[in-house]
């Protein structure tokens, strides 16, 4: 597996995949899905999105309606997903899982850049 990619992690602080961890699961549980795949999870960036992969294609199969509050909540559109599968011609559920843990990266590390400036 390989480890996160440098140009996702600029300036993510130590204890930034901790917190990686910890958003990914706050958003799950708040859509209502099953977030219990987060505490396996290890900083290597195909290990994350096979295991987001995993989870919203269940959650697309049992529970539409949190997979779309889970999307609503960290911004990812199912547009930009199918428009994201078909520009690196990936199954949707992959492009889906790479966006989502883009998308949480983005917010850990704007988080930690603005708690750093004292906001």
């Amino acid at each position: 597996m390989t480890s996160l990619p440098v140009e996702l992690l600029p300036g993510l602080q130590p204890q930034g995949f901790e917190s990686f961890r910890e958003q990914l699961r706050k958003d799950f549980d708040s859509a209502a899905l099953d977030s219990d795949f987060c505490s396996q999870l290890q900083p290597a960036y195909e290990q994350i999105v096979t295991l987001v992969e995993q989870e919203v294609k269940h959650a697309a199969a049992v529970n539409a309606a949190g997979l779309t509050n889970l999307l609503y909540r960290v911004d990812v559109s199912e547009a930009r997903a199918m428009e994201a599968a078909g520009e690196e011609q990936l199954p949707f559920h992959r492009a889906l899982a790479h966006l989502i843990v883009r998308r949480v990266l983005q917010k850990v590390m704007f988080k930690q850049h603005f708690a750093k400036d004292g906001n």
